[in-house]
């Protein structure tokens, strides 16, 4: 099995996202890992993240993007999508 980790910063972006999302969730052969960060936590913004935690309650939060970059190191071996 493999694990696709995708990332999510805006509440634009994710409108993107989201259907790639359930696609890779929906397939037998791998495993979703999404990743919320950026505006996505801020209140001014409208803490956007519980929309996708409601959407996807396996997304881990990051906090800051050097947060993001030690996750990505971790998951070297697997794919790993931005936008």
């Amino acid at each position: 099995m493999r694990t696709i980790a995708v990332v999510t910063g805006t509440r634009a972006e994710y409108g993107y996202l989201k259907p790639l999302m359930q696609a890779i969730q929906q397939e037998k052969e791998l495993k979703l890992l999404p990743i919320i960060t950026g505006m996505h936590l801020l209140p001014e913004f409208g803490n956007t993240y519980k929309i996708v935690k409601k959407d996807f309650p396996s997304a881990i939060l990051s906090i800051s993007r050097p947060a993001s970059l030690i996750l990505l190191f971790f998951l070297k071996k697997h794919i790993l999508i931005f936008l």
